[in-house]
């Protein structure tokens, strides 16, 4: 069985905290959300909630994602490789519709790879 590996939920509460921060107050069903300002700002967005250290093992890496649940995702690694994944929320209003993660192994990108709606 894999191991998977877990971003921290307090970087993960972060983001959603700043993701949520610009709605705070606002009435999303009102019609002042239609103005062409609060539309551009309300546009899709994607929040850093930081990186985890892991390690490949059998040309692949195992991560539990936030909104997508437990993945493992094919590298082209040596078994062994120490690589980090990095995720960014996906939300609209505040609200989270997804995740984007990208696995870097010597500072290269070796997958990437979007969940939900981002």
């Amino acid at each position: 069985m894999p191991e998977y590996i877990e971003f921290p939920q307090e970087n993960i509460d972060k983001a959603l905290a700043l993701a949520r921060s610009p709605f705070e107050g606002v009435d999303l069903q009102s019609a002042d959300m239609l103005t062409p300002e609060a539309v551009a700002q309300a546009g899709p967005a994607a929040v850093s909630a930081g990186c985890v250290a892991l390690r490949s093992e059998g040309k692949k890496v195992c991560l539990k994602v936030p909104f997508a649940g437990n993945i493992c995702v094919p590298v082209d690694l040596p078994d062994g490789t120490f690589a980090e994944a990095c995720v960014d929320i996906c939300t609209r209003f505040g609200v989270p519709t997804g995740a984007c993660v990208v696995v870097r192994a010597a500072g290269k990108q070796v997958w990437r790879q979007c969940f939900g709606w981002c």
